[in-house]
């Protein structure tokens, strides 16, 4: 069932309820005509609130990385120093995946979480007998023990 409202009279905003009610279940309420809380008659449905829109501040949007990557704000933190992570640990943990340790800091991480999303470059394995687990050696003094 359609139902004919004159233009002039949804410009003016005067309309009957059933009118109100027509127009804002089909989308079609203007933003100058309040909301109905409720549908006219009897039976009267209340209407669900709108959900309040987030400022753009207070939206999650990704990051872009300075190198042109979206960064999921999750990911950025994994490895890092402020996840508790030095490099000693990021290296146990390379040695303990098989990976490589070459480089430094950022290599490490970036290693580490290319292996995590299933990604691991060839050049990240170690090739060898290296990829044995040599066994837990936390004393890194080697060099004290030599009076």
């Amino acid at each position: 069932m359609s139902l004919h409202i004159p233009k002039s009279r949804i410009d003016d905003g005067d309309l009957t309820e059933h009118e109100i009610w027509y127009l804002f279940s089909r989308n079609k309420l203007p933003k100058h005509i309040d909301r109905p809380e409720k549908a006219p008659g009897k039976r009267g449905k209340k209407v669900p609130a709108a959900p309040k829109a987030k400022s753009i501040d207070d939206q999650d949007a990704p990051k872009i990385e300075r190198k042109g990557g979206i960064v999921d704000d999750d990911e950025e933190e994994t490895y890092t120093t402020d996840a508790g992570w030095n490099n000693d640990k990021r290296r146990a943990e390379l040695s303990r995946r098989g990976l490589s340790l070459e480089g430094g800091r950022d290599d490490f991480i970036a290693r580490l979480r290319r292996h995590d999303m299933h990604e691991t470059l060839p050049e990240d394995l170690v090739a060898g007998p290296e990829m044995e687990d040599e066994g837990d050696t936390e004393d890194d003094s080697d060099d004290e023990n030599d009076d």
